[in-house]
């Protein structure tokens, strides 16, 4: 008896061992938190469902149809590299979210996401945005603002298709409009360590091109997406779209409100961004802040080439990370299996 007794002990001590591995292993059952959803979000998850209590589900279903919840949180979050705050926030197409709960009153919360891009573009972008801030590492600014600037208007074109909004497009396909501008100078910036925003709001048709006024709708003026960049502590203005001519221009980089908007190709931000404050005094191309020299005979390099290792071994890590996912769905279904033996390993003992 005492035998069977020890038997019996040692059988569910290895069945608890068991299963508190397998619970690790699938780890399928987590709490909704803006740090998670941001995680799950980078990750390009299309489908996320969440834990939640049946009197939350109800509160956060129950908001009007334009709010997600924990989703404004997540973009609030610091963003390091590029990839996250104002850019995340951009990056998602469209999002919903739904529901369901049980009469135990526990349930899930089920997000849906489309994006602009893939976390295999992503993952490419990363290693352009890399490669790009090396060329500036220990540069001013200014220096660094600059040559992002003329990098992009070297490397793409308007889209007069209007059919391409991301950063991937305007970088590896060389157009986007207004918005992958916006996007892709975001992403660089931030990877070259400068503080920077996404903007949007409405633009007269009439710009600055070239010195000259170019007519366009002034009356009602056009949805459009620029940049505000920290050069040295304050905020300037940057619209690369406008400054992307035949040859670059510099009418629309590093200004005032007033040089940003001269009469005749005005820029007004939406209400979310009215407490932003921009310098007094736009930058002076022709004598920039201190520390800083012009790239007038710097050559703005194609990175293609030289990312081609680096795109490379990231994705051979999103395949290293695809295959380790296969490697834990088996040793979930193997541990599932030994469950089960244990099991009736215990019934054929005590039956």
């Amino acid at each position: 008896m005492n035998r069977a007794n020890n038997l019996k002990k040692s059988a569910f001590l290895l069945l608890s061992v068991v299963l508190l591995n397998s619970s690790f292993v699938s780890a399928s059952e987590r709490n909704v938190s803006a740090l998670n959803l941001r995680g799950d979000m980078l990750n390009r998850k299309e489908s996320i469902s969440y834990s939640m209590n049946r009197e939350n589900i109800e509160y956060v279903t129950g908001l009007s149809s334009d709010v997600i919840p924990y989703m404004d949180e997540a973009f609030s979050y610091p963003d390091n590299d590029g990839t996250c705050g104002d850019y995340l926030a951009f990056s998602v197409r469209e999002a919903s979210v739904s529901g369901s709960y049980s009469s135990d009153g526990k349930g899930k919360l089920n997000y849906k996401f489309t994006y602009m891009t893939t976390y295999e573009q992503e993952a490419e972008l990363s290693a352009l945005a890399s490669s790009v801030s090396s060329q500036i590492e220990g540069k001013s600014d200014f220096e660094k603002a600059k040559y992002i600037h003329d990098y992009i208007c070297e490397h793409a074109n308007y889209d007069t298709s209007y059919s391409k909004f991301d950063a991937y497009n305007l970088l590896f396909n060389h157009s986007a409009v207004c918005e992958g501008y916006a996007l892709g100078f975001y992403r660089l910036a931030k990877a070259a360590k400068l503080d920077c925003r996404i903007v949007t709001g409405k633009a007269s048709g009439d710009r600055v091109v070239n010195g000259s006024i170019q007519e366009g709708n002034q009356s009602t003026g056009d949805n459009h997406a620029w940049n505000i960049v920290k050069i040295d502590g304050q905020w300037y203005n940057v619209d690369v779209t406008w400054d992307d001519q035949n040859k670059i221009s510099y009418d629309y980089f590093l200004k005032n409100e007033a040089d940003f908007s001269p009469e005749g190709a005005t820029h007004e931000r939406n209400a979310k961004y009215a407490d932003i404050n921009v310098a007094q005094v736009s930058v002076d191309m022709n004598n920039p802040p201190s520390g800083s020299t012009p790239y007038e005979n710097q050559e703005i390099t194609d990175q293609t080439s030289e990312n081609e290792a680096a795109n490379s071994a990231d994705k051979s890590k999103i395949e290293n990370k695809d295959k380790s996912s296969n490697i834990f769905e088996t040793i979930g279904k193997t541990i599932a299996k030994v469950v089960n033996s244990v099991i009736e390993f215990i019934n054929s003992i005590f039956n």
